[in-house]
């Protein structure tokens, strides 16, 4: 898998481990893992103009983590990858989903989960999302895990179809995010949180979920 590394050497004193895949278009990165995932607490995140604006990014599939089977660079701006869903029933699961992203405006990200099994199954889609606006130098040494002086808030509009994550007063730095079918809301520790329920997934079926992320605002200026 060939990965394209925007930090040079400096990256690597940051706590990251496994497999990576980098993502580029113009001022926009991402760098996630092998699932596509973006886990809190180190060195992976959406980054733009030296603020990062995703620094957590969880798929769960009726409530577990997928497992990896496959991930790939399409372009420099995209990735696909393909997971296996977790299956408590007998035999391997008849899920597979993949993750088809890609970055430029922000990141967009299609999933696709189809079952292939004789049976029909039930399908919860879990995204968890959060943003801690961390300068990329931070980042980069591993110093970023308070998050930068002020408030982040976390709000949902309902009307808009919208989750906005958003740090400091007037101007603010944030991230709104938005997807289809799902139900944002956010969990009992704050984080963003997109959910689709599908009460049955038919037998040969499929089917796709939309999150859209879009950066808004001044970044945060470097200390």
């Amino acid at each position: 898998m060939r990965d394209i590394n925007p930090w040079t050497n400096v990256a690597r004193r940051a706590p990251i481990s496994g497999d990576l895949v980098s993502l580029v278009e113009g001022s926009m990165f991402a760098i996630s893992d092998a699932s596509g995932d973006i886990a809190p607490g180190g060195a992976l995140g959406l980054f733009h103009r030296d603020t990062r604006f995703l620094s957590r990014l969880e798929l769960l599939v009726n409530g577990a983590s997928p497992e990896s089977l496959a991930a790939r660079t399409v372009d420099p701006y995209s990735a696909r990858f393909v997971l296996r869903p977790q299956w408590s029933g007998p035999g391997e699961s008849p899920l597979i989903a993949v993750r088809s992203r890609f970055v430029g405006d922000g990141l967009h990200e299609d999933l696709d989960v189809t079952n292939y099994g004789e049976e029909p199954v039930e399908l919860r889609v879990e995204l968890l999302l959060d943003a801690d606006f961390a300068d990329l130098f931070e980042v980069k040494l591993g110093s970023s895990a308070t998050a930068p002086k002020g408030r982040v808030t976390r709000r949902v509009h309902a009307d808009e179809g919208l989750l906005a994550i958003e740090h400091g007063g007037g101007q603010a730095t944030g991230i709104r995010v938005g997807g289809s079918p799902a139900e944002l809301s956010r969990t009992r520790d704050r984080l963003g949180r997109m959910v689709a329920d599908l009460e049955v997934l038919a037998s040969a079926d499929a089917a796709r979920f939309t999150l859209r992320t879009a950066p808004v605002g001044p970044p945060r200026p470097r200390r």
